[in-house]
C-alpha cells in the first residue's frame, strides 16, 4: 500500500507550527496492562490541544476581538459557530468560528493549528468533530482579519487530517512497512491522526497504521513504546521518531 500522496496543487502550505503538544503526559496502559480499542480522556486531551506559538487576536463577536497569549489551549465546540479555547493559566474564551463539513471518520474530536505561509500574520485553528462537522477560526498577530477563512484552508486541514504533515524531525515515515510488536495502544483513526497522536505522545516511539478495507479513511493505528524491526508489507505504513532510532 502506497502512502497517501501529498497534493501539490494546494495553495495553502502547512508549516512547522503543526501542533506538537509534547508537554502533555504520554498515554499510559489501561489498568489491566493492555491497550484499549477506543479513545480515552488522555488521548482526547492529546488530540484536542493546540499550541499558539505567538499572541494572536481572535474575533469574539461582530467586530470585537480578544488577544490570546502564546500558550497551550484545549479546544472544544461551543455551539454551531463558536470554539472554546481554554488555557490553564488564562481560563477560557469563546471565539467566532466558521462551520465546514468534512468526510473523515473520527472516534473523537481532533484539533489542528497551522500558520498561513501566504499571510504570515495569520494562524488558522480548526476542530474536526465526529459528526462530520469542522469548525475553523483565524487568528491575527496584528489584529487585522480577512473577510473570511479561505476555502483552501479547509481543504488543507482536510488533507492534513487524511495524510498527515509531520515535522521532519518528529517522525520518519515508512511506506509499505509493518513494525509488529510493542503495541501499547490501538485506535481506529485516519492515517494523519495516527501520526499526530504519536507525535504528541511522549511514550510513543513508533506507530504502524493498517488500512481498513471496509472504511474509506479510517484504519487501525497502533502506537508502540519501542521500535520493532521493520518488515516489508503493503498492508501498512509506519513511522518512527528519529530519537527512538538512536536508542536502538
Amino acid at each position: 500500500m502506497k502512502m497517501p500522496p501529498q497534493d501539490a496543487t494546494l495553495v495553502f502550505t502547512l508549516t512547522a507550527t503543526v501542533l506538537l503538544t509534547a508537554a502533555c503526559g504520554g498515554l499510559g496502559p489501561s489498568p489491566d496492562g493492555r491497550g484499549r480499542d477506543s479513545l480515552d480522556e488522555f488521548s482526547d486531551r492529546l488530540l484536542t490541544t493546540v499550541t499558539l506559538v505567538r499572541p494572536l487576536y481572535f474575533r469574539t463577536s461582530g467586530d470585537a476581538s480578544t488577544l490570546l497569549p502564546a500558550d497551550e489551549y484545549a479546544i472544544e465546540s461551543a455551539g454551531s459557530r463558536q470554539l472554546k479555547l481554554t488555557a490553564q493559566t488564562h481560563g477560557a474564551v469563546e471565539i467566532e468560528a466558521i462551520a465546514q463539513p468534512h468526510e473523515h471518520e473520527l472516534d473523537a474530536p481532533l484539533a489542528l493549528a497551522v500558520s498561513d505561509e501566504h499571510s504570515p500574520d495569520l494562524t488558522h485553528v480548526a476542530l474536526f468533530l465526529p459528526n462530520g462537522t469542522g469548525l475553523g477560526a483565524t487568528g491575527s498577530a496584528s489584529g487585522v482579519f480577512p473577510r473570511q477563512i479561505p476555502v483552501h484552508v479547509f481543504a488543507a486541514f482536510a488533507k492534513m487530517l487524511a495524510t498527515g504533515s509531520p515535522m521532519p524531525e518528529a517522525l520518519t515515515l515508512e511506506a509499505d512497512t509493518n513494525r509488529p510488536g510493542h503495541d501499547f495502544r490501538t485506535f481506529a483513526l485516519p492515517y494523519g491522526a495516527c501520526q499526530f497522536i504519536c507525535q504528541r505522545d511522549q511514550r510513543c516511539q513508533a506507530f504502524t497504521w493498517q488500512k481498513d478495507p471496509a472504511k474509506v479513511v479510517k484504519g487501525s493505528c497502533r502506537l508502540k513504546d519501542a521500535v520493532p524491526p521493520a518488515t516489508s508489507d503493503t498492508c501498512c505504513s509506519s513511522g518512527v521518531k528519529p530519537a527512538a532510532l538512536l536508542k536502538k
